[in-house]
């Protein structure tokens, strides 16, 4: 990797996890919102979490925090949208787990969508935000 390139893969790294973990809590804080619960940031984050962890898991397997991963903007909201399509069943799973009950059609087709149309839409802005920069990969 070309030494300017290794700055700008951690920024983009830091970014983009940042950026993503913000959807999965904007989403929370809605649904909170929404349903008239706990609006304190603790319990926005503990029902984020498991969404979280589904999307970094599989988010890092198909190498989505990888530079080149928003190189083409072409590829950014299908890529995206499989990696959310992926990540959505393990995060449903875990909140099961850590809610320790089932989780309603309604809201995993609420999930899936919103999050779906969260994440591509963020990935999509840092994608013109680096092409803008006029960052190249040699990959």
């Amino acid at each position: 990797m070309i030494p300017g390139q290794e700055r700008t893969q951690r920024l983009f790294t830091l970014a983009a996890l940042v950026g993503d973990i913000a959807v999965f809590v904007v989403f929370s804080a809605l649904g909170h919102s929404e349903h008239k619960e706990t609006q304190g940031f603790g319990e926005i984050l503990y029902t984020a979490s498991p969404f979280v962890v589904g999307w970094l898991l599989v988010a890092y397997a198909r190498g989505a925090f990888r530079l080149d991963a928003l190189k083409k903007p072409s590829q950014v909201a299908k890529s995206t949208a499989l990696t959310w399509l992926f990540a959505w069943p393990v995060g449903l799973g875990l909140r099961a787990i850590v809610q320790h009950r089932g989780i309603p059609l309604s809201f995993d087709i609420v999930a899936l969508a919103v999050n779906a149309c969260f994440l591509v839409g963020w990935r999509s802005a840092l994608q013109a935000v680096l092409r803008g920069v006029r960052i190249s990969s040699p990959l």
